[in-house]
């Protein structure tokens, strides 16, 4: 990516979020769980990045942000995107790539569930936001990724019914 490409959209955000963001990438990343301390985090990321460790702890405490040339460095040692660390988008994390998509759902299938949750939205929940779309979108996918013999009527219905923001079955 040439760096005169890429901006941050909201900065305001990524001074207030990032070290949340990197912290929660980081400690997924290293097996840390929730109720464990962040104590050694910093040196992990750096061990695996290359950053000097007080720098890295600069950017946990908020105190430093990361150029864009450290951003790279963090997205491609996390394999997360850089508009995520940025907060350019509010995409979850994870490995959701075509490969690893096409591992769990056949591609018709896909294709499918993302034509119907279209179409649900504009005839049925058109006042639907782009984030929770997306959001009810991949809950689906997963749903039908575990059960792929969830019935036309089943799908309809479960997709309506996360877009419509009401209780999961």
């Amino acid at each position: 990516m040439d760096q005169s490409e890429f901006h941050i959209a909201n900065k305001d955000w990524f001074r207030a979020r990032f070290p949340e963001r990197l912290r929660e990438i980081t400690r997924k990343a290293h097996g840390y769980s929730e109720g464990k301390s962040d104590r050694g985090l910093g040196k992990c990321v750096s061990d695996k990045t290359g950053i000097p460790a007080p720098t890295v702890s600069r950017y946990l405490s908020g105190s430093m942000l990361p150029g864009v040339d450290r951003l790279l460095v963090l997205a491609d040692a996390y394999d997360t995107p850089v508009d995520y660390l940025a907060g350019n988008n509010d995409a979850p994390i994870g490995h959701f790539s075509m490969e690893t998509l096409d591992q769990r759902i056949p591609r018709e299938l896909l294709m499918h569930v993302l034509a119907m949750m279209a179409e649900l939205r504009s005839t049925a929940a058109p006042g639907v936001s782009d984030k929770h779309f997306a959001l009810s979108t991949v809950e689906l996918l997963d749903k039908v990724s575990d059960r792929p013999d969830m019935n036309e009527h089943e799908m309809t219905g479960l997709g309506l019914s996360l877009l419509k923001g009401e209780p999961k079955p």
